[in-house]
């Protein structure tokens, strides 16, 4: 009896020891009864403090990901808020968003397939970072672009589609009197388009035009001819075209019902300075009759 009531004490110096030289750990900060700690293992307080301290890490990090996620959302409402306020300023004050509704149309035109032949022979010029339209008249690969296009550069690409064989033009020759160029690039049965350069005109004739306007590819666009206007240091007048352009419509073609090229579109103008009318200006492709292989 007298050898079991002194190994009763020792374990009770023991305990009162351990909770003291541990009174500043957390796991003691709970109340912990004699009986409990006869249950438990003083490992696994501390392997339980370990995790709640893990927790409390895990919490902070959870924390920090949604402050991330809702300044990701802050950053997303602000962009449609922005968006909106666009919308609302152009309805309010005339300021006109690119509708994208020619895009569908532009398919509905290419289900035909002498459409769909007139769009392969379309091309992407890039040079110093311009991006603008150009078309092939010859297998071997003659391009028709604008001037402004490529001026200034010395080095320029063309490709036929995105993601296909880019080439790189080996000549070029530039009039900017009448904002046209020249681009021979080293190709084999490509394919090209069919040039007027007799073609007559007359007000009100549909017209087609094909470009890579607003970083679409090769949209087909209907127009209209309206007339010829003499723009300040031409020799030559231009024309008129009732047709939306968009920025990357420099150098698209102009067709004919008959489908053949008849003019290149190369700018823009308003009709009148606080008009929303606005039309596209085409240079006649016959100007170039001189320089063409035929």
């Amino acid at each position: 009896m007298e050898e079991k009531k002194q190994d009763s004490e020792k374990k009770e110096r023991r305990l009162a020891v351990r909770r003291e030289n541990n009174s500043d750990q957390s796991y003691w900060k709970v109340p912990i009864t004699p009986e409990m700690e006869r249950q438990l293992e003083i490992d696994l307080f501390q392997e339980l403090n370990e995790r709640y301290e893990h927790d409390d890490e895990a919490e902070e990090l959870g924390k920090r990901k949604k402050q991330s996620a809702m300044m990701v959302r802050v950053i997303g409402w602000t962009t449609g808020l922005i968006f909106l306020f666009l919308v609302l300023l152009g309805s309010t004050y005339g300021l006109r968003l690119p509708p994208l509704d020619f895009l569908t149309r532009s398919q509905e035109l290419a289900q035909n397939p002498e459409m769909k032949a007139l769009q392969e022979a379309v091309v992407h010029v890039e040079s110093l970072g311009r991006r603008g339209t150009g078309f092939n008249i010859d297998a071997s690969g003659l391009i028709v672009t604008n001037h402004h296009v490529i001026a200034d550069a010395r080095v320029i690409y063309v490709s036929f589609s995105r993601g296909g064989a880019v080439y790189r033009v080996q000549e070029h020759k530039s009039f900017p009197e009448i904002d046209l160029a020249l681009l021979k690039i080293d190709g084999d049965q490509l394919p090209a388009l069919p040039v007027d350069l007799r073609s007559q005109i007359h007000a009100g004739e549909s017209l087609l035009i094909i470009g890579n306007p607003l970083g679409f590819s090769k949209v087909i666009k209907e127009g209209e001819y309206l007339g010829s206007t003499k723009l300040r240091n031409w020799d030559e007048p231009v024309w008129m075209i009732e047709s939306t352009i968009y920025q990357g419509s420099s150098g698209s073609p102009v067709f004919n019902e008959a489908g053949n090229v008849v003019a290149v579109i190369f700018a823009t103008l308003r009709q009148e300075e606080d008009s929303e009318s606005i039309v596209g200006l085409a240079v006649p492709i016959h100007y170039l009759h001189r320089d063409l292989p035929f």
